[in-house]
């Protein structure tokens, strides 16, 4: 226990608001814990259920007895994660019940580690896209990440404790250190999908000889976020747990090369310098699932790195043997070195030798390394080389991976502009002709409001003449009563004064 110490550190990133991550190491006489929980970034509420989640997880850590990796059987252990995610999620509901918030708001990913230096015993558990290194000082470092599932798994999901990841390993004299980082360290510690390490790792790994480790980490954090346009702009947490008593040297980040000539990383898909695709230079290269070992290689042996430059200088890599493709196996009675179905120099393919001699000087039981059964560090079973499949002929438009078209990218770019510029011409001829009918309707809706106007104004006009013939009717009739009853007042009035003079005499 005295021997190993232990640092962490956190930092919210420039695009948040509050730090979504926590992190935090526990250490007693028995055991160190260290857990680190990223908050989803989508999610409101996610700093509470990572300080939950990383409380809950040493807590239920802490209460186990120390055991050894002999203790372990496959049903404690799904037992083990099955009561670890769903006490957390207990927990992480709870909280959220007590501050009001809706479930839905909480959730985080999980990484962890816990050690029993005297029981020589680690057991870690990773869920989501943080990652936990392991760095020994007889192979390679080892990487546990999910990388592989879109988006991100976390605590809160329904099958979260059938697809977190644990391991129960012995902490033997070569394991130097663990280190937990959550993905804001990504392409600076760990790539996705890549199996080794950045070179800036040392720096994190040698603090711990320092005196001031966390001091050290955390002037290189802020060194990586001091740009306003630094792509390190996540929150970012790390915990560091050590035994190193020299510093570490990592291997330099593997490279591949281009055509011009130009080193580009691993993580990089276009050429840094010609923007060339890495796709499309390396399309008739298998690498069988050992891309990182590949360019290691290459780099240690600058002939073979030639000799590859110069099959691209000639339009494609088919003309370079892959050191890692599959091969036939020789016999003492059929064997041949020549690659089938790979165009030699002498032009033309070589097909599988049917009775081709040995070569000199080779035992009768002569069989290459790389035809027998490969034994790979940590596993109980040996796994047979796949033999070579036979070559399809390219299709038009189709590589012989069955993925890339061999379509180069201008003639790429120029099909899809053409494309890009069709569909506009077609957006374009559609919308003149909706408005065109849009234009006829409404010449349609004019002629018939006009025709109505016209029609409605004669109707008028005719009543407005009707009746004044039936005024001026009635006013002439009007004049002849009036007459008429003038006449009479007079015929009237001469018979009363005719009278009136018969009276007197």
């Amino acid at each position: 226990m005295n021997n190993w110490r232990y640092t962490y550190y956190q930092q919210r990133g420039i695009r948040h608001r509050v730090c979504q991550d926590c992190v935090r190491v526990y250490s007693d006489n028995q055991r160190i814990i260290a857990c680190l929980c990223d908050g989803l970034g989508s999610l409101n509420n996610s700093d509470l259920a990572a300080q939950v989640a990383v409380k809950s997880v040493i807590e239920i850590l802490g209460e186990y007895n120390p055991f050894r990796c002999s203790d372990v059987t496959a049903d404690n252990l799904a037992h083990f994660k099955k009561k670890l995610i769903s006490e957390v999620q207990r927990r992480i509901a709870a909280a959220a019940k007590e501050k009001g918030f809706s479930l839905a708001s909480l959730d985080c990913t999980l990484l962890f580690v816990c050690m029993f230096p005297q029981y020589n015993t680690v057991l870690t558990g990773n869920l989501g896209d943080s990652a936990l290194c392991i760095i020994r000082d007889n192979r390679s470092p080892e990487i546990l990440c999910d990388s592989t599932f879109v988006g991100t798994r976390a605590v809160m999901d329904k099958d979260a404790a059938e697809q977190i990841h644990c391991k129960v390993f012995p902490l033997d004299e070569h394991v130097k250190s663990i280190l937990l980082t959550s993905d804001g360290l990504e392409n600076e510690i760990f790539f996705k999908g890549l199996d080794f390490l950045g070179k800036e790792t040392e720096i994190y790994l040698n603090a711990m000889l320092s005196d001031r480790p966390k001091e050290i980490i955390q002037n290189r954090i802020r060194l990586l976020t001091s740009d306003r346009d630094t792509i390190f702009d996540d929150d970012i947490s790390i915990a560091v747990i050590s035994c190193l008593n020299q510093p570490v040297v990592l291997e330099d980040e593997p490279t591949w090369p281009c055509v011009c000539g130009n080193e580009n990383p691993l993580y990089e898909t276009f050429c840094t310098n010609c923007s060339r695709d890495f796709l499309d230079l390396y399309r008739n290269i298998d690498f069988k699932g050992k891309k990182t070992e590949f360019f290691r290689r290459l780099q240690r042996n600058p002939a073979e790195k030639k000799a590859l430059t110069d099959a691209m200088h000639g339009g494609s890599a088919r003309a370079y043997e892959n050191p890692f493709a599959s091969k036939p196996r020789p016999s003492a009675q059929n064997a041949s070195f020549a690659q089938p179905g790979v165009r030699q120099p002498g032009g033309g393919k070589v097909p599988p030798a049917a009775n081709a001699p040995a070569p000199p000087g080779a035992p009768q039981s002569f069989q290459p390394r790389f035809a027998e059964q490969e034994k790979y560090p940590g596993s109980s079973f040996n796994t047979p080389v796949r033999q070579p499949e036979p070559e399809l002929r390219p299709v038009q438009g189709v590589s012989p991976e069955g993925g890339r078209s061999g379509i180069s990218t201008p003639i790429a770019v120029i099909l899809v502009v053409a494309a890009l510029i069709a569909g506009m011409l077609i957006s374009g001829v559609v919308v003149m002709l909706l408005k065109d009918r849009q234009i006829k309707g409404l010449e349609e809706q004019l002629s018939q409001a006009l025709e109505y106007t016209i029609v409605t104004e004669a109707e008028e006009a005719t009543a407005d003449s009707s009746a004044k013939a039936t005024a001026d009717e009635h006013g002439e009739n009007s004049s002849n009563a009036e007459s008429g009853e003038s006449q009479h007042d007079h015929s009237s009035a001469d018979a009363q004064e005719f009278a009136d003079e018969i009276i007197a005499d």
